[in-house]
């Protein structure tokens, strides 16, 4: 490799003013920040072996579209690139998606998301909800140990919603005269390995927690739960040793110094505290957001190229 045209670029440097060394300083970062977004892609390149509508093996490259390799079935003829099928799919300005990953981490709003990626709040609302599609079936399809589950409860929200048929519309999100707003039930498992899943559920019956639960429990598996009935008739079921944890008997809410759902607890609290940021959460998105709860916690480190990783996977 030859470094001159490097080192004269150093050397360069000492002759540029402040306002040429801002300018090639954000040059710089945006060719690091594609250079980012290109190495994911190519991974999932890498294991781009079949047709991604008929997945028959052979598939032939195709032409360029744009900067993107194209690639066409030879059995159902249809063309295709590394994108397609994935979030970001059709997706214009895609060098602002690192930046708008960062913000996906951090938690930003929708309005603080879009001045940073300098995009329209709606442009803003959509790619939040792209970013989310993948992580939000990325749960956890086996726990093991020692497992706590209960039911956490949102109330419900139609925000986004322009028009609301079902009831009068509420202001500042309280309950009009002689109203109860409904509460959502979310049921939430995990273990003590940090894998965690989670539930929108209609109802908190047997009927509907017991198919969430079904065959997600490894054997030899302890259930810790609360006073429920509903978990005794479900362990018995899942053939799983079942603790019950008391909470109106203190000296019960830890059993043997092993057994309790204190853990859960601490993971709803910290769920509701991160989601209060946004002042309500749409029902009907409240799955996504559980997602993206889901990513922050479990991914400590190297979170936006996990997101890109999570996003593009297949």
């Amino acid at each position: 490799m030859d470094t001159s045209p490097f080192f004269n670029i150093l050397f360069s440097l000492r002759q540029l003013s402040n306002r040429q060394l801002r300018s090639l300083s954000l040059h710089v970062q945006k060719r690091l920040e594609k250079d980012e977004l290109n190495q994911a892609m190519e991974t999932r390149t890498q294991r781009l072996d079949h047709c991604l509508f008929c997945n028959c093996p052979k598939i032939i490259r195709w032409g360029f579209s744009g900067d993107l390799q194209r690639y066409r079935c030879q059995k159902c003829g249809k063309t295709f690139n590394e994108l397609t099928k994935t979030p970001f799919a059709r997706l214009r300005a895609r060098e602002k998606l690192l930046n708008y990953a960062d913000c996906m981490v951090t938690g930003a709003t929708l309005r603080a998301a879009a001045k940073t990626c300098e995009m329209a709040l709606s442009t803003s609302f959509r790619w939040r909800h792209r970013l989310l599609t993948m992580p939000e079936v990325h749960k956890a399809s086996q726990l093991g140990g020692i497992v706590e589950a209960d039911e956490t409860f949102f109330r419900e929200s139609f925000k986004g919603k322009r028009r609301i048929t079902s009831r009068k519309p509420r202001h500042h999100g309280r309950a009009n005269k002689g109203e109860k707003i409904p509460l959502i039930p979310v049921l939430v498992l995990l273990d003590r390995y940090e894998q965690e899943a989670d539930f929108v559920l209609e109802n908190n019956t047997i009927d509907e927690i017991h198919p969430c639960m079904h065959k997600r429990l490894t054997k030899g598996s302890v259930l810790c739960t609360d006073g429920s009935l509903v978990y005794l008739a479900i362990a018995k079921e899942e053939a799983v040793l079942h603790k019950r944890i008391l909470s109106d008997n203190p000296a019960r809410t830890i059993e043997d110094g092993t057994f309790h759902i204190q853990t859960l607890n601490n993971y709803v609290s910290r769920l509701k505290g991160w989601i209060r940021r946004f002042h309500g959460v749409g029902t009907a998105y409240l799955s996504n957001y559980l997602a993206w709860w889901r990513f922050i916690a479990q991914h400590k480190a190297g979170k936006r190229q996990k997101w890109l990783d999570e996003a593009l996977s297949f």
